[in-house]
């Protein structure tokens, strides 16, 4: 598990999961609800290895497009 400071432009943690998850299949936690607000929360532990890498490269893809959308 890890937690993630969203980048600013990019604070409400509620709608970055929600397109993360609609836009990019990938499903991670709002830190929001753990008291964190402008965080994630990626857990990973249950997932192999490929599935692990894949998912990773989603996230990345969909953080960058997040971020550049704020631009």
């Amino acid at each position: 598990m890890q937690w993630a400071r969203l980048p600013a432009g990019c604070e409400d943690d509620k709608r970055v999961v929600e397109r993360l998850v609609k836009e990019h299949g990938v499903c991670v936690i709002p830190g929001s609800a753990f008291g964190m607000p402008g965080h994630i929360r990626v857990a990973y532990a249950n997932v192999d290895g490929d599935k692990c890498a894949a998912a990773a490269e989603r996230l990345q893809t969909g953080l960058k497009q997040l971020l550049l959308a704020k631009q």
